[in-house]
């Protein structure tokens, strides 16, 4: 299967961040459609790029010590394999 770029609206053809993963420009409009992400949102969140990733891991760790917190959420990650794969790979994504 041919690997299509992601394109992140200035017509630069970019990797997505999710491992190496490339999508099409229309799969990036469709994943927008569905978070009502508008060009202004991305250029927001872009500028708070850097401080994001600099509290990233905190609230990562914070978000899962939440779900496990719960039978109903904990139940999805019983194997610590699986809590471990889910939370790793955020961590080194962008964050905007």
């Amino acid at each position: 299967m041919d690997r299509e770029a992601l394109v992140d609206g200035s017509g630069q053809a970019v990797e997505a961040a999710s491992g190496g993963l490339f999508i099409t420009e229309e799969e990036l409009a469709r994943r927008k459609a569905f978070l009502e992400l508008a060009d202004d949102d991305v250029r927001r969140l872009t500028t708070v790029n850097d401080v994001a990733r600099r509290y990233a891991d905190s609230v990562i760790d914070a978000f899962y010590e939440h779900l496990l917190r719960f039978e109903e959420t904990r139940a999805f990650f019983g194997d610590p394999q699986v809590l471990q794969r889910v939370r790793t790979p955020r961590r080194s994504t962008s964050c905007a």
